[in-house]
């Protein structure tokens, strides 16, 4: 089972928003979901770009006081000044390899410092990543709400997100959730790690692998990083 748990006040303000919901009696069809696929293509498009890195040259600058995953994210906030809100996957995998997403996320504002060097900057962020990672109750926060969230109530936030649907309750929802205004993530970094798989299957090889992640709507800018062989792959989504 999940290592925390909601507190009281979010526990029942989320009975009460499913009991308000529940009132309603709304549920979505297949059309409902066809309408927001449509919507949602029609202002995103699936072209991204492609960078690549040599892994030992990227480990020799974390110094062995950071993560490659913080290092990238201390790089792309150097890179896009005013950008501060950041989300991150987290993976919750203990022992178990089958094949299913065992993930949550957290999420941070963080302002790069111009009068600071690179190496302090990246030291305030990886402190700030891990300060939030250790405390269970930020790490497994997103899935504890999204279990305790009505299924079609969950569906209506993104529904009204994308001018699919109207409801002052799924609006409400939409801004906690950050899928509205300003609370929108500047950014959201997915980095899978090293993909521990062979290079050669009987006459194939495998030269490259590219993670290419999913255009969420709660993130303005979606980024994927994954690292095979000596090589650090990241794809950004236009």
């Amino acid at each position: 089972g999940l290592r925390a748990k909601l507190s009281f006040g979010v526990r029942l303000f989320l009975k009460n928003v499913n009991r308000r919901w529940a009132e309603k009696g709304k549920v979505f069809g297949w059309e409902d979901y066809y309408a927001v696929h449509k919507k949602y293509w029609s202002a995103h498009s699936t072209d991204f770009e492609i960078f690549t890195y040599g892994v030992e040259e990227l480990k020799k600058r974390c110094a062995g006081k950071a993560t490659l995953n913080s290092l990238l994210i201390a790089e792309i906030l150097k890179r896009n000044p005013g950008k501060k809100a950041v989300g991150i996957p987290v993976s919750i995998r203990e022992g178990d390899k089958g094949m299913s997403n065992q993930t949550s996320g957290i999420a941070f504002k963080f302002g790069y410092r111009e009068d600071k060097s690179f190496e302090r900057n990246l030291c305030r962020l990886h402190k700030k990543i891990y300060k939030r990672l250790k405390d269970n109750r930020v790490k497994y926060f997103v899935l504890l709400f999204l279990t305790e969230l009505g299924p079609t109530l969950m569906d209506s936030v993104l529904l009204c997100k994308h001018g699919c649907f109207s409801d002052p309750l799924s609006e409400k929802m939409a801004d906690i959730m950050k899928y509205t205004g300003k609370r929108i993530r500047d950014i959201g970094v997915t980095y899978l790690g090293r993909i521990g798989i062979k290079g050669d299957y009987k006459g194939f090889k495998v030269n490259d692998v590219i993670f290419i992640p999913p255009k969420v709507s709660y993130s303005k800018e979606v980024i994927g990083v994954s690292t095979y062989g000596k090589k650090l792959t990241v794809c950004r989504i236009k």
